[in-house]
């Protein structure tokens, strides 16, 4: 009877430890910017899983040159429907990230012509830390953020 008693409490101490260890190691990927939006910062590089995601999300130009416009935008944000609103159709550099999209949402953003990624379970978006929308990050073609900011005019950081 002791033994398993002995098993069950060292059991529950081990699961409170890697539970401690997860909520840590979140706390750490997702810490907020010294300006409060969070996200990826300018001179960082993006991880590689985001950066396949985003050129798997439509036709983007292939020179070596390309940079690529990134907009972070959720469902319910006033400032992302406006962003959405506005974003130039035609723009081959302009991927919307869009946080665990409804269907409806998805469709929508398909008929406006706009390239989407769609993160259902909002995985990549927290690893990134996202905290304020819309926030439009400008990357290189290696991925590096150039500019970020929180806006609804991805013209801001056009070319």
């Amino acid at each position: 009877m002791l033994v398993n008693e002995v098993a069950q409490w060292a059991i529950i101490v081990m699961l409170a430890l890697i539970a401690l260890g997860a909520a840590r190691q979140a706390a750490a990927v997702a810490r907020p910017s010294e300006d409060g939006i969070g996200g990826p910062q300018v001179g960082t590089r993006l991880p590689e899983v985001v950066i396949d995601a985003i050129r798997s999300a439509g036709p983007h130009p292939s020179e070596p040159a390309t940079r690529v416009t990134v907009a972070f935008v959720t469902e319910g944000c006033r400032a992302c429907q406006r962003l959405i609103a506005t974003a130039p159709r035609t723009a081959t550099d302009l991927v919307l990230f869009a946080r665990t999209p409804s269907a409806g949402f998805l469709e929508s953003l398909s008929e406006a012509g706009l390239a989407t990624v769609a993160d259902h379970e909002a995985k990549l978006w927290d690893a990134l830390g996202i905290t304020a929308t819309p926030l439009v990050v400008r990357i290189d073609q290696k991925g590096e953020v150039l500019a970020r900011g929180v806006t609804h005019d991805v013209s801001e950081f056009a070319a």
